[in-house]
């Protein structure tokens, strides 16, 4: 018997697909037997979102209309200011190592958005004062403005030059700025 030559070889025959079992098959869309289904759990959640939205707006509306909205406001906003600044000074009394100087940053950065939101919320309050009021909203707007100036600055000083005279100015300008502050607060309880 003679083998076959290289050329005349055939490769061996492919093996033929099996056909799956009737339970392996795909099964048809679920609109192949009757209408897409209705999503009516959709159509609640939305409605139960509009109504909490409707409700979160109305309530902020009504709440910063009234006058006692307006002292509230302006006593909550000014105690924010002087408890961010307060907050300052008592972590710069924490940092005892070099290490401690990053979170002292980054804490004093967090007190500078609070009184960035607080002089927001008094420079609204300012904004729709009227007389005696309106003198003490301006005051401390601008009590809240040195504040957050003189807290950077003190941020600056302890955290990068450590250059003890600029934190202690710093620290002194910020002392003043929550003392106007408390001023204007009582100046608002009794106007």
């Amino acid at each position: 018997m003679v083998a076959p030559s290289p050329r005349t070889r055939r490769p061996p025959p492919r093996p033929q697909p099996r056909a799956l079992p009737p339970s392996a098959r795909r099964r048809p869309p679920p609109y192949a037997y009757g209408p897409p289904r209705r999503h009516g759990g959709r159509r609640l959640l939305v409605l139960v979102l509009v109504l909490a939205t409707l409700t979160a707006a109305g309530y902020l509306y009504l709440a910063r209309g009234g006058s006692s909205a307006n002292a509230t406001g302006f006593l909550g906003a000014n105690q924010q200011s002087v408890k961010a600044t307060d907050t300052v000074i008592a972590a710069a009394g924490r940092v005892q190592r070099f290490a401690e100087l990053h979170s002292f940053d980054v804490m004093t950065l967090g007190q500078i958005q609070v009184l960035s939101r607080q002089l927001t919320t008094l420079q609204g309050i300012a904004a729709s004062a009227s007389g005696r009021q309106k003198q003490i909203a301006d005051e401390a707007v601008t009590a809240v403005k040195l504040a957050i100036y003189w807290v950077g600055l003190y941020r600056q000083a302890v955290a990068f030059t450590h250059r003890l005279v600029d934190a202690d100015t710093a620290h002194q300008q910020i002392n003043d700025a929550v003392a106007s502050l408390k001023q204007q607060a009582q100046a608002w309880q009794h106007s």
